[in-house]
């Protein structure tokens, strides 16, 4: 020991002492180095988990083009849009939102570099079965009786026209007749979905009312003829203008009246009391003579 302490200055010092002898750069503060650590630690998470994402999709790639876009949104693979509601975060995908919705185009169009896409005003579980479609082309929805999901395809109908999402409309207003149409049975049930239909929707998007009144002209011998079940429909053509006034229009047939119409051969000839009259053909466009009896 006391000889490697009196050792010349000339020798050359081991790697280590040399290493101690560097000038050594300032210590950053402590909340610095937390600082640095968790970034650290939160990059090789982030680099893990893609990792991970790229040995999933790899294990399991997808067969169809929808796999592969809810692939996507669930691993967050290629997102270049992120939306909120509440904690509910989706790493999502500009051109699939976009092209499906003008509205959602344009607040997206509106946001800031880096800046989410917030939807907390909508109800979550709505903006849920709206993601699921943008993805997939359709939503799940339970048949529970007695109402076997009527009101959730309503608020899914009216929040596919505030978004203009015309293919959700569609697709809502379908499973909303389908509904109503092979499982519903409670005329209760029926009523209420009749009241909330005209409340929520106008007749610039009937999908809903259409289903309604549909329902209501098949039924309305069996509804009509059951004094208390007639005593609540009538309550509600009381409260519901527009619906009344929509299956009036709809019962209402127009009777074809037969005519009986002379004629006379050519051997006969027409009749002195013949009136003419040119008309055009609707087929090619020419002038034509008639005569009548």
């Amino acid at each position: 020991m006391a000889s490697e302490v009196s050792s010349p200055a000339s020798s050359t010092p081991p790697p280590s002492a040399a290493a101690d002898s560097a000038p050594r750069e300032a210590l950053p503060p402590q909340v610095g180095v937390h600082k640095q650590v968790k970034t650290y630690l939160q990059a090789q998470v982030e680099e893990h988990n893609q990792s991970s994402m790229g040995d999933v999709s790899r294990l399991f790639p997808p067969t169809t083009p929808t796999q592969a876009l809810q692939q996507s949104l669930s691993m967050g693979r290629f997102s270049d849009l992120t939306i909120v509601h509440g904690e509910t975060v989706w790493t999502a995908h500009k051109v699939i939102v976009c092209s499906q919705s003008p509205v959602l185009e344009a607040r997206i169009k509106d946001l800031q570099e880096g800046s989410q896409l917030d939807l907390t005003e909508y109800d979550n579980s709505l903006i849920t079965h709206v993601m699921q479609y943008l993805y997939t082309g359709s939503y799940t929805f339970p048949l529970t009786p007695p109402e076997f999901s009527l009101p959730l395809h309503i608020s899914i109908f009216a929040i596919s026209i505030t978004l203009q999402i015309s293919g959700l409309e569609s697709l809502s207003a379908k499973n909303f007749r389908d509904c109503l149409s092979n499982h519903v049975a409670d005329l209760d049930t029926y009523f209420n979905a009749i009241a909330s239909v005209y409340e929520r929707t106008t007749r610039h998007n009937p999908g809903l009312r259409n289903a309604v009144i549909e329902a209501a002209v098949c039924e309305l011998r069996k509804i009509l003829g059951e004094d208390a079940v007639k005593d609540r429909f009538l309550e509600v053509l009381a409260k519901q203008a527009e619906f009344l006034a929509d299956l009036l229009r709809a019962t209402i047939s127009v009777r074809e009246v037969e005519t009986e119409v002379q004629v006379v051969c050519e051997d006969c000839g027409p009749s002195e009391q013949v009136y003419q009259r040119v008309v055009v053909c609707k087929g090619c466009g020419a002038l034509k003579l008639l005569e009548f009896l």
